[in-house]
């Protein structure tokens, strides 16, 4: 959902809950060259209109190139409540809902940068440690379909 640039819309967001959802962690019994590790993000947004709620769930793993050794798994949820949530949204059909790109850009670095946060306090001291998260540009999760919360 494109914003028109004279538009000025007035929302309030607050990070309602973090939740860890899921954490499984199996460390290399060798020394392991970083650069045969890859991430792999996943990301998906579910709205609540009537609750004013967007929830974003977030994953990290770090596995080998091939994905046959996976180190780690780290899953967390993050419930934003969004005042004003009604003037970036629009229903498209029953089961889809367009956000305006701004909204879900911001809740999308939050989302990357609380899921670092969480990999990084996971793995620290651990002979993983300092295989960091890469950069994202957030843009790269814009949904092309958000789901209403059930």
């Amino acid at each position: 959902m494109s914003e028109s640039p004279k538009e000025n819309i007035s929302i309030q967001l607050r990070i309602k809950k973090i939740e860890q959802v899921r954490t499984d962690i199996t460390l290399p019994t060798t020394p392991i060259d970083p650069l045969s590790l890859n991430h792999t993000v996943k990301m998906t947004n579910l709205l609540d209109t009537g609750q004013k709620l967007v929830t974003i769930n977030i994953s990290d793993s770090i596995h080998d190139k091939e994905q046959q050794n996976i180190y780690t798994f780290i899953e967390i949820k993050i419930e934003f409540e969004v005042i004003g949530l009604e003037l970036v949204v629009k229903q498209t059909a029953p089961n889809n809902l367009e956000v305006a790109d701004k909204l879900i850009l911001t809740l999308n670095q939050i989302s990357i940068s609380t899921l670092r946060g969480v990999v990084f306090s996971h793995l620290k001291g651990t002979p993983l440690s300092e295989f960091y998260m890469p950069i994202f540009d957030p843009r790269q999760f814009l949904p092309i379909k958000v789901e209403p919360l059930k």
